[in-house]
This record gives C-alpha cells, sequence and structure tokens, in this order.
C-alpha cells in the first residue's frame, strides 16, 4: 500500500521543502498542479485519531484532504491544508500581540477548543508553536501528532515521549491518565506567558487555575473557562452601564421634578389677606373645586413602575421605552454578527476563492455545488438588554438556506442574565451550496426563541447574513 500512496502523491504533488524533521516524522511543503500549496506529513506512528478531523472539518484544525496507514512500516501519511499566518511562539517572541486582545483570542481558541474534545479527542501538545493565527485573528491549532482519543486508554497508555516539556501536565509524563484536562492544562500555561510580570488583569487567575497541578483544582472543561471569561469580560462594561443608566434616570427624575414644581410666587402674594365675613364666602360642596392634592390617581394612566407616563419627561420617556423597564417585560435581545471574525451582515465570494473549494453534486440545480472549507465559522453575539429579567431557557433557531439546500436546526444556551452576553458559534465548515451557472446567495438566519414571555411590547426579529457568490 505504501509504494500505491507514493506515487500518487509523486503525481498530484511537487515537494518544495521540508517545514520541519524530528524522530516523530518529516513535514513537507508541497504544491499541487495548480500551484496551491498543502503540507504532506509522514508521521512515524499509526492508531492516531485523525479520521475524526478528516470527518468534522472545522476552522480551527487543518483540514485533511488526504489519510493513509501502513502498519507494516508503523507510518501514518496526510495531506492536509496549509495555514497562512504567523504562529503564537512568533507573536510572543516580537511582542506583537497586544494584551487587549488576549481575552478575545482566548474565547476563539476555547470555543475551537470544545469542537475537538466534543469529538472525543485530547490533542496533548498544546503550545505556541502549534497555534497559528491566521490573517483575520482567527487560531488554528495544528500538529496533532500525539492526539488521542479521551476515552481510549487507560493510564498506564500515557508515555513521556508525547508532549512538550513545560506546556504538558505533569500526568502526561507517567503520573496519570490524560484527558481534556491536560489541554486545559497546556491552555494555561501557553497564554500565560503573554501576559508579562506587570500584568494585574483577571486573566491571570483564569490562566492560574487552568494550569493547577492538580487536575481536579482545574477547570473541568472548556465550557467552564468561557463562562469564567464572560462573566470577567463583561463584568465592568456592564457595571458602567449600570451607573450611567442611573445617572440617566436621575437626570431624567429631576428634570421632571424640576418641571412639574409649582413656580415660586413672590412673598406678599403669600401673605394671608384678612377679608370680612360675608355670606357670599359661604364655603362650597362643589368637588370640583376641591384641592387637587385630595384627588384619586388616574389608575388607567401608562405607568413605568407606577408613575403616570404622562408625568415623565421626553428623555425619560424615550429612555424607559427603548429599554422597556415594566416588571413582567422581557425587553428585547440584540445580536451581533461576524463572519470568520470580521463583524458583517453580508460577505462576498469571488469566484477565484470557492474555485478551489471541494466540489460536489446538488439535486435540482442546474450547475455544481461547492463545500465550505475549513475556517468559515459565524459568530453570532447575543445579549439579553433586559435590565430584569434572565433569559432562563434561550434558544436560536438557525436555518441555513442556500436555494437547493434548506437545513435548520435548534441551539440551546446556558441561562443569559440581565445584561450579559454569550456567543454562539456556527461552523460553516461542510455545508453544501451551489455555484456555477450563476451567482448564489446564502441566508443563514438566527432567530431567538423566548418561550412563555408575555408582555412583551415590541417585536423581536432575528438576525441573518448574507453570503454572496458571484462570478466577475
Amino acid at each position: 500500500m505504501h509504494d500505491i500512496t507514493q506515487m500518487f502523491l509523486d503525481e498530484e504533488y511537487n515537494k518544495v521543502q521540508v517545514l520541519k524533521k524530528s524522530q516523530k516524522g518529516t513535514v513537507w511543503l508541497v504544491t499541487d498542479k495548480d500551484g496551491d500549496i498543502f503540507v504532506i506529513k509522514e508521521i512515524l506512528r499509526t492508531g492516531l485519531p485523525l479520521k475524526l478531523l478528516k470527518e468534522h472539518p472545522s476552522g480551527f484544525y487543518p483540514r485533511i484532504i488526504y489519510l493513509a496507514e501502513d502498519n507494516a512500516r508503523n507510518l501514518t501519511i496526510v495531506v492536509e491544508e496549509y495555514i497562512n499566518g504567523k504562529s503564537l511562539a512568533d507573536k510572543l517572541q516580537h511582542r506583537d500581540l497586544k494584551i487587549d486582545a488576549l481575552p478575545d483570542l482566548l474565547l476563539k481558541f476555547c470555543y475551537g477548543l470544545k469542537e475537538i474534545h466534543t469529538l472525543g479527542l485530547v490533542h496533548r501538545d498544546i503550545k505556541p508553536s502549534n497555534i497559528i493565527i491566521r490573517d483575520d485573528g482567527s487560531p488554528v491549532l495544528i500538529d496533532f501528532d500525539a492526539a488521542r482519543l479521551n476515552r481510549s486508554m487507560d493510564k498506564t497508555s500515557d508515555t513521556v515521549l508525547l508532549g512538550t516539556k513545560g506546556y504538558a501536565p505533569p500526568e502526561q509524563f507517567g503520573y496519570a491518565a490524560t484527558d481534556k484536562r491536560s489541554d486545559i492544562y497546556a491552555l494555561g500555561i501557553t497564554f500565560e506567558e503573554f501576559l508579562g510580570d506587570d500584568y494585574k488583569g483577571y486573566l491571570r487567575k483564569i490562566l492560574k487555575k487552568c494550569h493547577a497541578l492538580d487536575p481536579d483544582l482545574r477547570y473541568q472543561n472548556v465550557d467552564d473557562i468561557l463562562k469564567a471569561i464572560k462573566r470577567y469580560k463583561w463584568q465592568k462594561p456592564i457595571i458602567m452601564l449600570l451607573l450611567a443608566i442611573v445617572l440617566l434616570v436621575c437626570l431624567a427624575f429631576g428634570i421632571s421634578l424640576q418641571n412639574t414644581l409649582p413656580q415660586e410666587e413672590p412673598l406678599q402674594k403669600n401673605v394671608p389677606q384678612v377679608k370680612e365675613a360675608t355670606p357670599e364666602a359661604t364655603p362650597s360642596t362643589d368637588s370640583s373645586t376641591s384641592d387637587t392634592t385630595t384627588q384619586q390617581p388616574d389608575n388607567t394612566a401608562a405607568t413605568f413602575y407606577g408613575v403616570d407616563e404622562s408625568t415623565l419627561s421626553p428623555m425619560q420617556r424615550e429612555f424607559l421605552h427603548k429599554y422597556q423597564l415594566q416588571p413582567g417585560h422581557f425587553n428585547f435581545i440584540e445580536m451581533e454578527i461576524s463572519i470568520n471574525g470580521n463583524v458583517a451582515y453580508s460577505k462576498n465570494i469571488h469566484k477565484n476563492i470557492y474555485k478551489n473549494w471541494e466540489k460536489t453534486s446538488l439535486d435540482n440545480y442546474p450547475g455544481y455545488g461547492v463545500i465550505f472549507p475549513a475556517g468559515w465559522y459565524i459568530d453570532v453575539v447575543i445579549t439579553n438588554c433586559s435590565l430584569t429579567k434572565t433569559w432562563d431557557n434561550p434558544q436560536i433557531k438557525i436555518t441555513y438556506d442556500s436555494g437547493d439546500i434548506k437545513e435548520t436546526e435548534t441551539r440551546s444556551l446556558s441561562p443569559l442574565p440581565p445584561g450579559e452576553k454569550t456567543i454562539l458559534h456556527y461552523n460553516l465548515a461542510g455545508h453544501k451550496t451551489g455555484v456555477g451557472m450563476y451567482p448564489m446567495l446564502v441566508d443563514v438566519w438566527f432567530h431567538h426563541n423566548v418561550p412563555e414571555a408575555p408582555n412583551i411590547s415590541q417585536p423581536m426579529k432575528g438576525e441573518s447574513i448574507r453570503i454572496n457568490f458571484y462570478r466577475d
């Protein structure tokens, strides 16, 4: 099998240079017949769980084009996507990664690592040189030569020959079984290197917990890290927002009270005048002439927290209507969409880009189809703009519509308290669409479902992104 495989590779690819050579194998930079760049790995090991990565493409790791094993030679051959970008090791050396950008990068990396762990894989060699940052700022994890299935080996199967000292946790060197917490340890060590000695922010606490020596004292899964980052990340902006809201409300009420107070009369007019009693001075029993302070409030008036809306200042009314501060109201959800890390509600893809994508056949379509490659994804930042009500059971209905193909799914998210945000990561890799004979439009809709939310005073619409395939 090895000879046939080698003949195939020699016909399809031209070797350009050796990128890396070690006891684990050799990595080549190659080009195909069209001049596109790929990587060929000759790994001196078999039984790697790379088939899972090939069957589940993602923008977080290189797309595998070809995979073959030669058990007789203890050799695995992989042809994979070449990732263009700079490694975290390069950025660490040149100090060109700003601290302010680190939380977002860590969030993206955690979402990617969650995909790997969901497949049941443990990478076991996370370090700066194995993380490539694309031009759009998204991280890519490479080098799965040490990866294994999370549940396939017992504690006697781990070996000191795999992983990198300084980044690998103690259990990876024979003390215990490795699992997803081992990757969390390496993640903590890797990203903490960027903080520097003078850093006093919240990431220090999070990353130190990641690389605790005892696996039981670390975050037990990536979701726990994501929650910790989001909690700290949005804590200060939320506090500042609430302070600003309180200030605006106070100012608004102050202006309203000032406008409704009676004007001060001249002093002499407040002096009571002595008048001679006359029969005509008898007090009237007509209720319409009674003091207005004794009248009962009009319960039919529109109110906010029991305050008659007509008594509010214009600024106050605008503010309260915008944020819907009525008890029992769910208020509203805001969404911000980014594709491949760039905030946008449309994306143009030229033929020069998608002509190199994997082609596929489609039913009832007069052209040909292509498959979104690795590296294509949509992130949706979802904000609960309520100041009073938690979104207890967040559900997002996602519809992918490319004419011939329409797919719908529902994602359930963690409860979203008032003022907090969460990110829904939607992977486009592996989705099909038709192109070729005429331009194709792909629409992806994200619609929030708020079950049993009474008294919603304004429609809650979904957000969408349109992807335009064009030829000229």
